[in-house]
């Protein structure tokens, strides 16, 4: 069984000053494994959730099987996009046995691992559809896991898949990876097993570290997607600390990056007063009728 911490969330550590700040030519590379070959154009965060299916989930105690419903609504809703004729017959690729294999593999090897990316928001905003499972992993594990297929690979990241599973590996060698992996990990028990999860402030940090990238490489729609991310998962959890995630950040971003980084907070923030601010207005004049 994977290794999980004893408490939920871990106290605020000390992140130290020993952390190499990445070149920006590696920078450009690590938007966590978000260089798969799909059109972007086609994500389906935009659309209603009750277009097609029900919202979906992974709180504590649900099962496994329920990351496989994310997985599958993301098809369906990609095969709406491409307005695919209504009377055509979904045949998943994802399928529930592949992924509960594939974590009972990882579980039964005591293979390390730690849940992200957009399944692990799914434990903080059931709203959040994704294509792919990431995990952050040591590079050397996968040799304990061949079953994955990766194709393609970078000093920080691989793309893979395990049967009709999209598996994301982020590579804990790589030191923003571990720092997010040793100090913001959460046990997330489930029906089947307890796994690592991200903390909402581990999933902010890494929404933060990838946005220069995007922003450098003109991929705006998913700088819009991250940007949005981060204010759900902070409407979402009261206890997101995104000064912790900054300081997570912060060792591995140049000077400028900060500034526009500080500045992309700032925007938020103002944001999230004006919806808060906008509610209250609507809900005193909804009183007064």
């Amino acid at each position: 069984m994977n290794s999980t911490p004893k408490t939920p969330f871990t106290p605020a550590r000390k992140l130290g000053s020993a952390h190499r700040a990445i070149p920006a030519s590696e920078m450009q590379q690590l938007c966590y494994a978000e260089s798969n070959p799909v059109n972007d154009d086609e994500e389906p965060m935009n659309l209603p959730l009750s277009d097609m299916t029900d919202p979906v989930g992974l709180p504590s105690g649900a099962s496994l099987a329920v990351i496989a419903d994310v997985l599958f609504s993301y098809s369906i809703r990609i095969g709406m996009l491409r307005r695919m004729p209504d009377n055509a017959p979904m045949n998943p690729e994802i399928t529930k046995s592949d992924l509960l294999e594939l974590f009972s593999i990882l579980a039964a090897r005591k293979i390390p691992f730690m849940l992200v990316g957009g399944m692990a928001m799914n434990c903080y905003i059931p709203e959040r559809l994704t294509r792919d499972i990431d995990l952050i992993m040591a590079k050397k594990d996968l040799q304990a896991l061949p079953e994955v297929k990766l194709h393609h690979e970078t000093n920080s990241f691989g793309n893979g898949q395990y049967k009709s599973i999209p598996v994301d590996i982020l590579f804990a060698e790589d030191r923003f990876f571990r720092t997010i992996k040793e100090h913001f990990s959460v046990a997330l028990k489930l029906a089947e097993q307890t796994i690592d999860c991200a903390t909402v402030d581990g999933l902010l940090a890494m929404k933060l570290y990838a946005l220069p990238s995007l922003y450098v490489q003109g991929n705006l729609t998913k700088v819009q997607r991250y940007e949005k991310d981060l204010i759900y998962l902070l409407n979402a959890e009261k206890t997101a600390n995104v000064d912790r995630a900054m300081e997570a950040v912060k060792p591995h971003v140049s000077d400028a990056q900060l500034t526009e980084l500080n500045n992309i907070i700032k925007e938020i923030e103002r944001v999230r007063s004006q919806q808060q601010e906008r509610a209250q207005r609507m809900l005193t004049h909804e009183r007064k009728r």
